[in-house]
């Protein structure tokens, strides 16, 4: 994969570092600090830092503290301003506070705290201000107001979507605990909440600073109470979101009962070694266990809880048996596969328990469900569940599982969401005339749209390819095995979507959009992990999937043994990519555009999809490695880190690497400016390890004109 040119990547200065004391890079930093002025005495109240007289010192810290300050002018203002300590200005020290004061700079959410100006010190420590937040812990806020299980809820949800933009701009917080979601009341108004603090933030794609910030290895980054498995391994190398869903979850533990999952007394007191062990391996006790054991243990604070909940144990534990604690124990599962994929789908079932829907994080049971219905449609309830409940029992005569029946009842509502466009190939889009007759041998519709999304598809028929390239063939990857060439049958037809999703079918599905090229939203969607993907194609009810590898290279292809589907060579009037530097060493003297092109705005291959060469490269389901012999997934059962495969190349690569059978990877929680993808169609599984096979084959066309 090519790395983007330097011109399309955004510049510190892009990511607000204009603002902050003019860009200052790590080592201007270091020389600043490290130069004749020497370091003199710490801050006192009074002292001005640029602009600023501090007032009081409200936080401190290993490496730095922070100030209450204000600004005189040009206009008063008062903010949180950061330093680092003197003495403690190693290059790592100086390498994070410039990454947390970046990681901040590129975030734009009323549940963030901004960052708004930055600079050096007199004797050369670089600083920092943003917004000051009059808050305090959200579990102390939410006791201090005897706050409800439904105001706690509702102001969880406010954290969790301010770390799922985080999250959209490609950073990992690390250190989600109550003191780093300060919660405050507002004049007439809900209160509300700042997620503060993104000093050990990971960046999963913006270089936020010119040096990269190793951990030493063994190393825990975080706080142990809140931490997940993951980054209490130490040989852990790619913790990603699903890290911080992990440490949302233990917050909303912590909301609900009033305790930790692990007693942090019990937790502190071991060594080092078994602290990790204990986060890897050990299962923390279901909330409602936690609670009951805590009251049997102490009346005193039994009575506590009562007065700062405004509800006693017993009640809640009846409310966390019944369904509000599966939220939690789900957003902490110890694999990360089955957790909530996104913090986003984690604040949705939140708010499917405050509206009474049911829960994403819910068992697959037909009674809960209609329990569910039958309590938020009280007046068409009793006919609507005889009903169901006679289907139920044929089904039970059929000695076939009610959870079965519910799962096929989904998937036929789901094909009632597309719409017919086209019956038959149209012959000016299709010119394989070979794969026009394939396709209506199939007997299914060539051309679809899902309503919700607007989502184009159009049918693959089942057939067979030579996926891999010959050793002839020019460009070739180095490591062959990559590209071996072999025999690989597609076994059944599926659906294909025309383009790559663009930033409007993703936002129709998604609450943000986490595009840089996002001037025009008929660009496609990319800086959009494998993780992200996934998340997309459960919100579409599992209407969509990745495509498995073989399957993508069969649709590009389209018929053909060439390099690329339109012959050996290619031209940028045809795809998008780098045309200076083709793989035979040519300039074709085509359009160079550096930077993606509408969806849809180019030819179309021989089976009529689009922009399969080149623009953006796409994810696909499967993990990178063996390769691919069947139309099925080669993702399922793979560990959740495994890098996942990548197809088509981007608008940064050259010609070569655009080829019908490039392969290419990345870790499933990176994202890039150059990646995006397509869908195909069928129902992925809650991990997306695998998919659950397309209906559409067996015949039931359930597909509305």
């Amino acid at each position: 994969m090519a790395t983007p040119p330097d011109d399309q990547l955004p510049t510190s200065d892009e990511f607000g570092a204009g603002s902050l004391g003019g860009g200052d890079t790590t080592d201007r930093f270091w020389r600043a600090i490290h130069g004749d002025e020497g370091n003199g005495p710490g801050e006192t109240a009074g002292d001005e830092i640029g602009p600023y007289k501090l007032v009081a010192k409200i936080g401190e810290g290993g490496f730095g503290t922070v100030w209450v300050a204000e600004r005189r002018e040009p206009f008063r203002q008062t903010v949180a301003l950061k330093l680092i300590k003197l003495g403690m200005d190693s290059r790592a020290v100086i390498a994070r506070f410039e990454q947390e004061r970046q990681a901040l700079a590129v975030m734009n959410h009323p549940n963030i705290a901004k960052v708004l100006d930055g600079g050096l010190t007199a004797n050369g420590r670089p600083y920092f201000a943003m917004e000051y937040v009059k808050g305090e812990p959200i579990n102390a806020f939410c006791d201090r107001r005897r706050m409800t299980i439904e105001a706690r809820l509702a102001l969880f949800a406010q954290a969790c979507d301010a770390i799922h933009h985080a999250h959209v701009k490609g950073i990992v917080h690390r250190d989600i605990k109550p003191s780093n979601v300060l919660a405050y009341e507002q004049d007439g108004k809900e209160p509300t909440l700042k997620v503060i603090d993104f000093g050990v933030a990971k960046a999963l794609t913006q270089r936020l600073t010119e040096r990269t910030i190793f951990t030493e290895t063994g190393q825990m980054v975080g706080t142990p109470e809140y931490m997940s498995p993951e980054q209490a391994d130490p040989g852990a190398a790619d913790v990603d979101t699903r890290s911080d869903v992990y440490a949302l979850g233990v917050l909303l533990y912590e909301l609900i009962t009033g305790e930790l999952p692990f007693d942090p007394k019990e937790l502190r007191q071991k060594a080092y070694g078994e602290i990790q062990r204990t986060l890897r391996e050990e299962d923390p006790p279901t909330p409602s266990a936690r609670l009951s054991t805590v009251a049997v243990k102490s009346v005193e604070r039994a009575n506590e809880f009562a007065k700062t909940h405004g509800v006693g144990f017993g009640e809640v534990v009846r409310r966390l048996r019944r369904e509000l604690e599966w939220i939690p124990l789900m957003a902490m599962r110890k694999e990360p596969a089955g957790r909530y994929q996104s913090a986003a789908l984690l604040a949705e079932d939140v708010r499917h328990y405050l509206a009474g829907e049911p829960l994403i994080a819910a068992p697959e049971s037909i009674g809960y469900r209609l329990r569910k219905y039958a309590r938020r449609n009280v007046l068409r309830s009793v006919a609507i569940v005889a009903a169901l409940l006679c289907v139920v029992l044929a089904i039970g005569a059929l000695a076939v599982p009610a959870h079965r029946a519910y799962q096929d009842y989904r998937r036929g509502l789901a094909l009632q969401k597309f719409t017919v466009l086209a019956q038959d190939p149209d012959p000016m889009v299709v010119t394989d005339a070979d794969a026009r007759e394939r396709i209506k041998a199939t007997g299914k519709p060539w051309k679809i749209r899902h309503d919700e999304t607007g989502i184009v598809m159009l049918l693959v028929p089942p057939g067979e390819l030579w996926m891999g390239s010959p050793d002839s063939e020019p460009g070739r990857h180095t490591e062959n095995y990559l590209e071996a060439q072999h025999r690989c049958m597609i076994r059944r037809a599926f659906y294909l979507s025309e383009r790559e999703v663009s930033q409007e079918e993703w936002l129709r599905l998604m609450p943000e959009n986490p595009s840089y090229f996002d001037q025009d939203r008929r660009n496609p969607v990319e800086q959009v992990s494998w993780h992200d993907c996934v998340t997309f194609c459960m919100a579409s009810g599992g209407f969509f999937r990745l495509p498995s590898e073989s399957e993508w290279e069969y649709a590009c292809r389209a018929g053909t043994a060439t390099p690329f589907s339109v012959g050996d060579t290619i031209t940028t009037d045809e795809a998008n990519f780098d045309g200076r530097a083709p793989y035979n060493g040519g300039d074709d003297g085509g359009i160079l555009r550096r930077k993606p092109v509408l969806c849809g705005s180019l030819p179309s291959n021989p089976w009529g999809f689009r922009e399969m060469h080149g623009n953006i490269s796409e994810w696909c389901g499967d993990v990178i490695g063996d390769l691919p012999r069947t139309d099925a997934s080669q993702g399922v059962g793979a560990p959740a880190k495994s890098p996942r495969a990548l197809r088509g190349g981007s608008w940064a690569d050259v010609a070569r690497d655009v080829r019908s059978s490039r392969r290419d990877e990345l870790t499933p929680g990176s994202t890039l400016y150059t990646v995006g993808f397509r869908v195909a169609s069928g129902w992925t599984t809650a991990d997306g390890a695998r998919w659950v096979p397309d209906p559409l084959r067996r015949g039931d066309i359930l597909i509305q004109d």
